[in-house]
C-alpha cells in the first residue's frame, strides 16, 4: 500500500478501531422472530401475526446493517454490503406488499426471502469487521485546499477543502474500496486514508495511486521555502 513511502512524507499509522458489540446484539434480536414463526407452523396457532414479525425481524435486520456501516465511513462503496442491503431490502418490500395486500396464501414465501437474506447480511458483515488495513494520517491546516488533482490523478475527487465526510474515493485493483477524509484527533484536524481490505500475508501490496510528495502539509512546504 505504499505505507514506508508515506511515512517518509509525514503520514503515521494508525489501527483501525470498530465496535460491533451493539451490531451483533441487533443481529441476535432479529433472529428471534424466526423463532417464533417456526412455533407458528409447529403449533398453527396465532397465524396472523406472521406478517407483523417477519416485518419486524426484517427491520431490525436493515437496522443492523446500518448500524454495521456506520462503523466504516466507506462501507457503503463495498459491493458486498451494496449486495446485502439490496437482498435485504428488497426481501422487506416484499412482505410488506404481501401483507398490503393481504396474500396470506404466500406467507412462506415472504419467510422464505426473509430467512434466506440473513446469511447475506452474515456474511458482509463478518466480511467488514475483518478489514485490518491500517489506516495513513497526516495533520492538516483545513484553511489550506488538499492538492488532489495532482496527488491523487486517478481518484474521483469529492472536494478538495477539508470535511468529515469523503473528499476522495477509488476502487483499488484488488476491488477494495480506498476513500481520504477529514478526521478530528483531539483539536488537530486530520487527513485519513482507509482501505477496506484485509491484510494477507501472502498478497503484494496494491498501490494506491498516489504522489506522496505532493500531499505535504501547508506549513511543510513553507518551512522548506525558506
Amino acid at each position: 500500500m505504499g505505507v514506508l513511502e508515506a511515512e517518509q512524507h509525514g503520514w503515521s499509522v494508525r489501527t483501525p478501531r470498530a465496535d460491533f458489540t451493539a451490531v451483533l446484539f441487533i443481529f441476535a434480536w432479529t433472529l428471534l422472530p424466526f423463532g417464533f414463526q417456526g412455533m407458528m407452523l409447529l403449533f398453527q396457532r396465532y397465524e396472523s401475526f406472521r406478517f407483523p414479525l417477519m416485518a419486524v425481524s426484517q427491520t431490525l435486520l436493515v437496522l443492523t446493517m446500518l448500524m454495521g456501516i456506520a462503523q466504516r465511513k466507506a462501507a457503503y462503496l463495498d459491493r458486498q454490503i451494496q449486495l446485502a442491503l439490496f437482498v435485504i431490502c428488497g426481501a422487506l418490500g416484499f412482505i410488506l406488499l404481501c401483507w398490503q395486500l393481504g396474500l396470506d396464501d404466500y406467507w412462506w414465501l415472504c419467510s422464505a426471502f426473509g430467512i434466506g437474506s440473513i446469511p447475506y447480511a452474515f456474511v458482509s458483515l463478518s466480511s467488514l469487521a475483518s478489514y485490518n488495513e491500517p489506516w495513513l494520517e497526516l495533520p492538516w491546516d483545513p484553511s489550506h485546499t488538499a492538492p488532489l488533482m495532482q496527488a491523487m490523478p486517478h481518484w474521483r475527487i469529492v472536494s478538495a477543502r477539508w470535511t468529515r465526510s469523503v473528499m476522495a474515493m477509488t476502487r483499488l485493483e484488488n476491488q477494495a474500496v480506498a476513500i481520504l477524509r477529514g478526521v478530528l484527533d483531539g483539536d488537530e484536524c486530520r487527513l485519513r486514508i482507509e482501505v477496506l481490505s484485509r491484510i494477507q500475508e501472502d498478497d503484494n501490496p496494491v498501490p494506491l495511486g498516489i504522489q506522496w510528495g505532493l500531499m505535504v502539509p501547508p506549513q511543510s512546504v513553507k518551512s522548506e521555502s525558506e
